[in-house]
């Protein structure tokens, strides 16, 4: 099949600009002509994953009204296949198995597995059906009816589900997941509404499904005892399925007190709200939502993939998802920033305390530098550039690199505007509530793989001969009323700092909250002495805002020693990002009110003394830290 140029300008355009893994992606490649060389490029999924012939079929190679054998809807419970999976889930009879039924029962207790397995979607459905949302389903199913219904809805119970499980490490809880991520389950729930609202059923109560897992649990039971192996171990395993079901209980409280409940409620009730449903990939682009696409592409696939799209049959055919295309067409039209990589295995190392080069300016006023120091000799370019990949891989971009894919595992967050020039970064909290410092979950043991890094990035510089034992920022002095300009300063952070940091907070960790308040003095004094570096005045810390100072902190770290790698010049870009950026704004903790000010802007500046003789302009502070308070600002 020969493609059109505008259709090989849009394989080359998806991964113009992005580091793939696969050996031959097109990046910059405009030389693709046909189908097997396009086949030849395309990043190929994950050996690991298989893709059953089934499911493509199943997942739109016919959208509902051209589909002549679909069933009628809804689907008989019994002719749902419970082996279906998810391309990005594995099989689930295992799971369920393991999480409600022991592996030794005999072939009486596995048929009651699958009936465990169906008191979790009944669960899920009650749960769905509960706090007012009857007549939401209601609406949603009257205005897109029970075909495009259960498409939808199974498409915003993938989301939700796979929310909750980036959200939780709790086994129990993930296992359940896993049983209810399978497209058997989801269809049966939504199957289950449909069959429920249409017939105004009431929900089947706790008591009932108490009663029949209580006779199936007998039924396993005696087909225990008849067991040669197992006669002693019947009694176990009926307490084991026992605890199952108030183990259930407590994963439907989590369900339904997470945050992401709300948001599957939001998401159904716009997708119902829309006059009309996008009928094309440029309509569901324009939602600036992947969730639109992909529902675009499970229900009616044949006809988006047409025209300036028909290339991403490409992809289907050679395993990728409708969550992977919807991603992908999502990513191009918003052009992602982003380049992701493959970290490097880097173990952690602390810097030298007193390491310094031979004739270094520190050996003129100190004798410990004098009888410290280490030669000096000039390391290879291709040295050169591998330590300064190594360290913008190891302090991100203010402590956050796109690695791994999943943004939930990142350190927090950036937000990228004015024609992407700009970020601004946040750490997230976990303890929006309380507002209070929490030592032993949450936001803290992040903190500490950033210090890690961050040191581990020092020694790295140290070992190249490319610094003592500290950097420099470079920030604005306090300006003048008799001058028109302000000055600038460069202010030099000892590696030290960020050492005792990591030692305070590693122990405050280990010792919990009951001494916390010890620690929190010390790390105090030494937040004070990093933002001293950039601030002229740095706020008091306090137990509302020290998450805020402490994330404010490593950022000024993490940033600025990636400016001190480029010498303070130019705009910065590590090589994770694919465009130079001019202006960075650091803003701490995600839920801190920045109203009060407190965050700093690094940005680009023209030195009169210097900017003409090295022909670009400086990052001030790293790129100019400034510190932001209403509209005063005092410039790092």
């Amino acid at each position: 099949m020969e493609l059109t140029e505008s259709q090989v300008q849009n394989i080359t355009l998806l991964y113009k600009g992005k580091k793939l893994e696969h050996p031959q992606s097109p990046v910059r490649e405009y030389g693709v002509k046909n189908r097997s060389e396009i086949l030849s490029v395309i990043p190929q999924p994950p050996p690991s994953v298989e893709f059953p012939k089934h499911t493509r079929k199943e997942e739109g190679s016919q959208n509902f009204h051209e589909d002549k054998d679909a069933p009628t809807w809804p689907v008989p419970m019994n002719q749902v296949h419970d082996a279906t999976y998810d391309s990005d889930n594995e099989s689930t009879t295992s799971v369920a198995s393991s999480l409600f039924s022991n592996t030794s029962l005999s072939s009486a207790s596995s048929v009651g597995s699958v009936e465990h397995r169906k008191e979790v979607s009944e669960q899920l459905v009650e749960m769905l059906l509960s706090r007012g949302m009857r007549a939401t389903y209601h609406n949603a199913i009257d205005k897109l009816g029970d075909e495009y219904f259960l498409k939808i809805h199974n498409r915003i119970l993938s989301r939700y589900l796979k929310r909750l499980r980036d959200s939780t490490k709790d086994p129990g809880i993930l296992l359940t997941i896993r049983t209810l991520s399978s497209r058997s389950q989801k269809s049966r729930a939504s199957q289950l509404i449909i069959r429920v609202l249409s017939k105004n059923a009431p929900a089947i109560s706790n008591a009932d499904r108490e009663k029949r897992l209580n006779e199936r649990l007998k039924l396993a039971s005696r087909a225990n005892r008849t067991s040669e192996d197992q006669d002693e171990t019947s009694e176990e395993e009926v307490d084991e399925n026992d605890g199952s079901l108030k183990y259930l209980n407590l994963v439907v409280a989590f369900f339904q007190e997470s945050p992401h409940f709300q948001e599957l409620i939001s998401e159904l009730q716009s997708i119902t709200n829309l006059r009309s449903l996008p009928q094309t990939i440029s309509e569901a682009i324009a939602y600036n939502d992947p969730l639109y696409i992909a529902i675009l592409l499970d229900t009616q696939f044949r006809q988006a993939a047409s025209g300036d799209y028909i290339w991403i049959r490409e992809l289907k055919e050679i395993g990728y998802s409708n969550t992977d295309i919807a991603q992908l067409l999502h990513e191009k039209a918003h052009d992602s920033p982003w380049i992701y990589f493959k970290p490097e295995s880097i173990p952690f190392s602390e810097s030298r305390p007193e390491h310094h080069l031979l004739e270094c300016a520190h050996s003129l006023k100190s004798e410990s530098a004098r009888k410290n120091r280490v030669s000096l000799s000039s390391p290879p370019l291709d040295k050169d550039r591998q330590v300064r990949q190594a360290v913008e891989e190891l302090c991100g971009l203010g402590g956050i690199s796109p690695s791994p894919r999943n943004k939930t595992e990142w350190n927090g967050a950036v937000q990228f505007n004015e024609a992407r020039s700009m970020a601004t970064i946040h750490y997230s909290s976990w303890d929006v509530d309380n507002k209070v410092i929490q030592y032993t979950k949450g936001l803290f043991p992040r903190l500490i793989q950033i210090v890690e890094r961050f040191e581990t990035s020092a020694l790295m510089m140290q070992d190249a001969e490319f610094c003592c034992d500290s950097f420099t920022v470079l920030r604005f002095g306090a300006s003048s009323k008799a001058l028109t300009t302000t000055e600038a300063r460069l202010s030099r952070i000892e590696f030290s700092l960020a050492r005792r940091f990591l030692q305070n907070m590693k122990t405050a960790v280990e010792r919990g909250k009951e001494r916390h308040h010890l620690y929190r003095d010390a790390i105090g004094k030494i937040l004070h002495e990093i933002l001293q570096k950039v601030m002229d005045a740095p706020p008091a810390i306090t137990v509302y805002n020290s998450e805020h100072l402490h994330s404010l902190a490593l950022q000024v770290l993490c940033l600025g020693f990636i400016s001190y790698i480029q010498a303070h010049i130019g705009p910065l870009q590590p090589f994770f990002i694919d465009r130079p950026l001019e202006r960075i704004v650091l803003k701490g903790c995600q839920y801190y009110d920045h109203s009060r000010g407190n965050h700093i802007v690094a940005e680009l500046v023209i030195l009169t003394c210097l900017g003409h003789m090295c022909q670009y302009p400086y990052l001030y502070s790293g790129r100019v830290f400034q510190v932001m308070k209403k509209h005063l600002v005092s410039k790092i």
